[in-house]
């Protein structure tokens, strides 16, 4: 793996760890507000954190989509730095969930954008 996939991979174990961590705060908060907040977010950085992983290994699989599928994995970090973090600064700070439904209109995209990556034909080597 190179230093990107590994940076890439990396992301999404932070992503985990974190989502781990919400996850397990959400449980003890009186607050219903505060509590599905940090539910959603641990949601996203669960699911999008194995997103990250998988395409770390996508781009070690497919060396001719590596430097269009960095970009989605940067963007995808990016969506979900927007909406989780935007959900989990407003239960630390009690401050606006602006952000967040950017950070998921992106990750959307990233998605939608790997999958037609996936669907496109593998340029064979020459």
């Amino acid at each position: 793996m190179t230093r990107s996939d590994r940076l890439i991979a990396a992301a999404g174990a932070l992503a985990l760890g974190i989502g781990t961590a919400a996850a397990a705060a959400s449980a003890h908060f009186q607050d219903a507000l505060d509590a599905t907040r940090l539910g959603s977010a641990s949601q996203m950085l669960l699911v999008h954190g194995l997103g990250l992983f998988g395409l770390a290994l996508a781009r070690h699989a497919w060396p001719s989509k590596r430097r269009t599928l960095g970009w989605i994995a940067a963007l995808l970090a990016a969506g979900l730095l927007l909406f989780a973090g935007s959900l989990l600064f407003a239960v630390a700070f009690d401050a606006s969930t602006a952000l967040a439904p950017f950070g998921g209109g992106l990750t959307i995209l990233c998605w939608v954008a790997a999958a037609i990556v996936f669907l496109l034909p593998v340029r064979s080597a020459k």
